[in-house]
This record gives structure tokens, sequence and C-alpha cells, in this order.
């Protein structure tokens, strides 16, 4: 990701040991389904096992810093996280846009996440998610745009061409320059249609934002004008129509993980004084020598002395377990919305500072569920995260002006009982 305007790019790698791919998402080649060449499926599925994956953070020059002659060699990236255990991926791609269901869907199994940031990391990583999910190359908007299916603007602007060449020599009456707010616009059920005045032929008109999955099979898209159309008597001029607008966002992309478990330690500095001069090996070796999972009881307590020798400085620390992340992406013509939901079983915040001259950090519990611990657990998350952003683009009152758009979020979090300790 390069930001421009002078600042640092970052980079994100993922290192995988192994890996093993399975066609159509059977391990056993016999059970494989019968492929027909001359008509593709609908959906492809892929599965994908992982093993030793590895992430890895690197933070780029400047585009417009020059080369210096004695410069040290670039380091190499740096360590952020590992993963332990059983991971599994399937991956499901659609080839028809007939069917409902979105374009790309992923749906993952992981045994556990570790995650060791520093406060400039964790920002930078939070503008590169920003950046993937919400830009769009100009480009290939612009190729795209060419060759599109019509949408309601475009049937708009035929319909006034056909009026203007059927009414030659008579005032043809004026439409309004919002499409979906043409009082001619008869709305039945799910289909919408255009009444063209002076034509007596069927015609079939209909949102091309609206999938398969919109709208119902059984009901013809074909419509008699003379008993579509809206007289001047039953709607008056300028009044709108009484049936609101179908939503017109298709599913785009859908990413369901399910962890074991994760933890996500943030660094109190970028350089902290105390511990090993090589933190990250040190720390990411204390994880790797034990084969088994480190969430096996139901409270934190037996993690503290492990964290304890894998990372002797001040953090603050999240642990989680049963955790599922819901990651969405809808679009529509100028519009788009991504929505993202987290479900943590158990969950605890916890602050540790190193005081000076100390072998023993102090704990602060900043954030814990007591009632998700022994014989008081339920199956309930006590943890539930909501994300949603809405970014809409606006069009250019000027040609030479560029394009604007709004952002919209709304972020709501359910939590059960609850204790915090913040000392002030």
């Amino acid at each position: 990701h390069s930001p421009g305007d002078g600042e640092h790019g970052v980079a994100v790698e993922v290192h995988v040991q192994r890996l093993e791919y399975c066609d159509e998402a059977v391990r056993d080649p016999s059970q494989a389904p019968p492929v027909d060449v001359h008509q593709p499926p609908a959906f492809l599925h892929k599965l994908l096992q992982l093993a030793g994956v590895r992430l890895h953070f690197e933070e780029l020059p400047a585009q417009e810093d020059p080369p210096k002659p004695q410069e040290d060699p670039p380091k190499p990236p740096l360590q952020i996280g590992s993963c332990s255990g059983y991971m599994e991926l399937t991956v499901k791609l659609k080839q028809n846009e007939a069917f409902p269901g979105p374009k790309l869907e992923v749906a993952g199994q992981l045994g556990s996440l570790h995650l060791l940031l520093t406060p400039q990391q964790l920002q930078q990583l939070q503008e590169l998610l920003s950046a993937v999910s919400l830009a769009d190359p100009g480009g290939l908007v612009d190729k795209l745009n060419k060759s599109r299916p019509l949408g309601a603007e475009d049937l708009w602007l035929i319909e006034q061409d056909l009026n203007q060449q059927l009414q030659a020599g008579a005032v043809a009456e004026p439409l309004s320059p919002e499409p979906l707010s043409n009082p001619l616009v008869n709305l039945d059920s799910t289909d919408l249609f255009f009444s063209m005045a002076g034509l007596t032929s069927s015609v079939a008109s209909a949102l091309s934002e609206l999938s398969l999955s919109d709208v119902d099979l059984g009901s013809s898209m074909h419509s008699d004008v003379a008993s579509r159309r809206l007289s001047a008597h039953a709607h008056p001029t300028g009044k709108m129509a009484p049936t609101p607008l179908p939503d017109t966002l298709r599913p785009d992309s859908l990413v369901k993980m399910t962890l074991g478990g994760m933890t996500l330690t943030l660094l109190q500095t970028s350089a902290p004084s105390s511990g090993p001069p090589d933190l990250t090996t040190h720390f990411f070796s204390e994880f790797d020598a034990t084969k088994d999972g480190p969430f096996g009881s139901r409270d934190f307590h037996h993690l503290r002395p492990r964290f304890q020798r894998a990372c002797p400085c001040s953090h603050v620390r999240l642990t989680g377990t049963a955790v599922q992340l819901s990651w969405e992406l809808r679009t529509g013509r100028g519009r788009r919305t991504t929505s993202t939901q987290v479900h943590f079983g158990q969950l605890e915040v916890l602050e540790c500072l190193w005081p000076r001259d100390t072998s023993e950090p102090e704990y602060t519990e900043v954030l814990s569920f007591p009632s998700s611990h022994g014989s008081q657990a339920s199956a309930r998350p006590c943890a539930h995260l909501r994300h949603t952003q809405t970014l809409r683009r606006v069009s250019r009152s000027r040609p030479r002006r560029p394009a604007t758009c709004h952002c919209h979020s709304e972020l709501a979090l359910d939590l059960a009982d609850f204790q915090a300790d913040v000392e002030l």
C-alpha cells in the first residue's frame, strides 16, 4: 500500500510452509462430480489446507526519497503474526451471474492466531485494509462502464429519445431528471416499468441492478402498456410512487472465519527499552515450541507466565476464544457497503506494565467476563461487534471536477455482564 504524499508505504507478506490443494472440495479423486466441458458449472469449489502460516510486515521507503549511495541494505520483513493448529479454507467461485449469492465466498477454520504489533503498525494495517476494500482503479471502472448492463438512467435516456422521435412536431411531456423519482414510473411488485406515451406494443423494462435472487422467477417481466400505464387522473403530476424501491445492492464477496483462539499483543512503544534485542523472534519462538494449543482452560490466567517469558515489556493484550469473523461486501451502482461482525466466546483485555528494576509485571484487567468462566459459562458469545461502512459516489457537478465520495459508518458493540478495571 502506497498512500503517496511523501509517506512511507507498507506491505504485508503471507508465508506458507505447506499447502495442499483439492479441486471441487473433494479429497478423493474417485468422488469428483462429472464435469461437462460444453457447459461450465455455475459454481466452482476449491479446498486449501495450510500449515506453517506466518505474517510479515515491511515498511517501504517513500517514493519521493532519493536513493542514498551509502544507505544500509533494506531490512527483511518483520514477522507480526503466526498461525498454529489446523487451518482449512474453502473457496466458492460463482461463474454464472444468473444464480444468487456472492461472486466470491471464503469459509475458513483456524486453530489459533498470535499477533505482535506496535501502535504505528496497527495504524498502518488499518490504512492498508481500508484501501484494499474501498479503492477502485479508475481505469477499470471506465472500461466496465463502456460495456455494462443498462441501468435506470439508461432506460430513462432511451425513453426520452423515443418520445422525441415518436412525437415529432408535438411538445413532449417533460420528464423528471431523476429517473427513479419520475411520476410516470409504475412500480408493481419487484418490477419497474416505464410508461411510454404513444406506444401500444408490449415492452419489458426492469432495473438491471436486480439479480434473479431479488425478483420472483414465477412472475412475468412483460407487461402491456395499456394495462400498466398510469393515467393522469389516477396519479396527479408530481406525486411519488407509493411503493418503495427495492435494495439494489448485490452481494459481491463474503468471508467467514472461525478461530479457536487469538491473541493480539500491542506494545506500549514502537521501540521498547526493556526486553530482548530481537523481541519478535523471541516472542514467536515461545509459541512455536509448543505443539498443543494455549487455549485449554476456562480462564486466561495460565497464559500469563508464557507471555511473561515471551514479551517482557509493557503492552496491552487482547485474548479471545471461539472467535467467529464475518466480512461481507455488497456493491451497487455508485455505492458499496462493507459489513464486519466479530463474535467472542470468551474475551479478556489485559494491561501488562513492567516497572523498572522488577522481575514481575503489574496486571490490570481492563475488560473481563467472569460469567463466561467455570460452571457459569454459556454458549452465547460474551461480546459481539458490528461495523457497517457505506461508500456512496457523488456525481460531479462539473466535468473537470473529480468525483467525490461520502462515507457513512455505524458501530455497535454488545457485551454480556462484564467487569472493567481502569486506573486513572
